[in-house]
């Protein structure tokens, strides 16, 4: 009896927090102002051809969130849509309503550039965890923006692997488990972060639906 009840209060405690997140996620919270208004938009049918924010549509482990995260940085908030047109057409309803700003990925216009030969040689490396976008998961169909803000970001244990690869010619974007940024061109960004929790609010739908 104990056992059942117990049961119980788990689905219930599980029910409550997926209507939470469910809540959360139809009002957008903590997201730019400009993003809310046309996920909002779009939810009521006014706007066409949006797909989802970037961080709705993209699944990271607990182990490699923090570092998706700041791979990602403000593109956690970008806007898939799936024409450029789609995109012009929710700039203008922000534009003329006065609603802020967003930033848009539409899937027929993105460039993708692949790794060079020698990157992708280093994957094997000790420390080297992979691509960042090989490290999410995401539907195919919106896989050419996941490969336009992380297939050239390289994940790496920790920042001593990223700059021992750094000092041996292999300049690449690294970004360590821990959050701290090597850039191509020498520059580095880190100190203390701790993830956002907007790339978790994924996981736990991924996890509860």
């Amino acid at each position: 009896l104990k056992e059942l009840e117990q049961a119980h209060k788990e689905l219930h405690q599980g029910l409550s927090r997926l209507e939470t997140l469910n809540e959360l996620k139809a009002s957008y919270e903590g997201y730019y102002q400009g993003v809310r208004e046309v996920m909002l938009a779009a939810g009521g049918g006014g706007l066409s051809g949006v797909q989802g924010v970037v961080a709705n549509l993209v699944r990271a482990r607990s182990e490699h969130e923090l570092a998706i995260e700041v791979a990602l940085a403000s593109h956690l908030q970008d806007v898939v849509t799936a024409a450029a047109d789609d995109a012009k057409r929710a700039i203008e309803y922000l534009k003329t309503s006065g609603r802020g700003r967003a930033t848009f990925l539409p899937l027929d216009r993105l460039l993708v550039t692949p790794l060079a030969a020698p990157l992708r040689a280093a994957l094997g490396r000790t420390g080297v965890l992979g691509v960042a976008s090989e490290l999410v998961e995401f539907d195919p169909r919106i896989r050419v923006a996941v490969e336009h803000l992380l297939g050239q970001t390289i994940v790496v244990q920790d920042l001593d692997v990223g700059l021992a690869l750094s000092r041996q010619g292999l300049r690449a974007r690294y970004v360590s488990l821990d959050g701290q940024l090597i850039h191509p061109a020498g520059s580095m960004t880190g100190g203390r972060i701790q993830a956002t929790g907007l790339l978790q609010g994924g996981i736990d739908f991924l996890l509860l639906e």
